[in-house]
C-alpha cells in the first residue's frame, strides 16, 4: 500500500506540475499585436498626353513674322493620304507658292494627311459651283 500511496502522490504531483506549466503558458503579460498585411500600392496607369510639340525660339535680332491672312473666298480642304502641295495646287488652279503664302506654311514637305488647309476651291468642284465651298 505504501507503494500505491507513493505512486498516487507521484501522479498527483506530476498532474499538478503539468497543469501549473500549462496554465503558465496561457498567461500573457502584453496585449497581442494584430496581424496587419500591407496592401500593395495600386499599379500606375500610364496616361497619354499627346505628342510633344516643338516651339521654335526667336533668333536674336529677328523680327516677328507678319500674321497670316487667308485669302478672301478660299475654302477649307482636308489633306488626304497621297496629297502634296503640287497636286493640290494643280487641282485647284493655284500655285504651290500661293498655297504656302495663303496658309503660312514655311516648309512644303511638312504637311500631313488629315491637316486642314485653305484652297481657292475644293478640288473636283469648279470655281463658283455651290459645292466649291465644301
Amino acid at each position: 500500500m505504501k507503494t500505491t500511496l507513493r505512486f498516487a502522490t507521484f501522479r498527483f504531483l506530476l498532474a499538478a506540475f503539468v497543469m501549473f506549466v500549462a496554465a503558465g503558458c496561457n498567461l500573457v503579460l502584453s496585449t497581442p499585436t494584430p496581424n496587419v498585411t500591407a496592401t500593395p500600392p495600386a499599379a500606375a496607369t500610364p496616361t497619354f498626353i499627346g505628342a510633344p510639340s516643338i516651339t521654335p525660339l526667336p533668333q536674336p535680332g529677328a523680327t516677328a513674322a507678319p500674321t497670316c491672312q487667308i485669302p478672301s473666298g478660299w475654302v477649307p480642304y482636308v489633306i488626304e493620304p497621297g496629297d502634296n502641295l503640287t497636286t493640290i495646287a494643280e487641282s485647284t488652279g493655284s500655285t504651290v507658292a500661293a498655297l504656302l503664302a495663303g496658309n503660312c506654311i514655311e516648309n512644303p514637305d511638312q504637311i500631313f494627311a488629315g491637316q486642314s488647309i485653305f484652297v481657292p476651291f475644293v478640288p473636283g468642284a469648279a470655281p463658283g459651283d455651290p459645292g466649291a465651298a465644301g
